[in-house]
């Protein structure tokens, strides 16, 4: 996590004024997360990037509070701890 660099400091403040009449309450973990992905995203001397090249997932159980961004791909599945589908009971036997 990018945290403390120069650049990271002047993006917070832009991105939690942007975020915060869509996301009132949730802006600054927004714009924290934002101001990550940027900096991962947009290459050094571009003055743009492709939205394509950004994906959010939503992971089931998760809140904001545990947000993260991830670099690489991220592929939701379902979930191995629950039996999807069940055939048979034990009440029909």
């Amino acid at each position: 996590m990018i945290t403390n660099s120069p650049i990271n400091n002047n993006l917070h403040p832009a991105n939690r004024s942007t975020l915060a009449p869509k996301q009132f309450g949730s802006e600054d973990i927004l714009a924290a997360l934002v101001a990550e992905t940027a900096l991962v995203v947009i290459p050094t001397g571009e003055k743009g990037f492709n939205v394509d090249n950004v994906r959010v997932v939503k992971i089931m159980g998760g809140s904001l509070s545990e947000s993260k961004v991830v670099r690489g791909m991220v592929f939701g599945r379902e979930s191995e701890a629950y039996r999807h589908n069940q055939t048979r009971n034990r009440s029909q036997k």
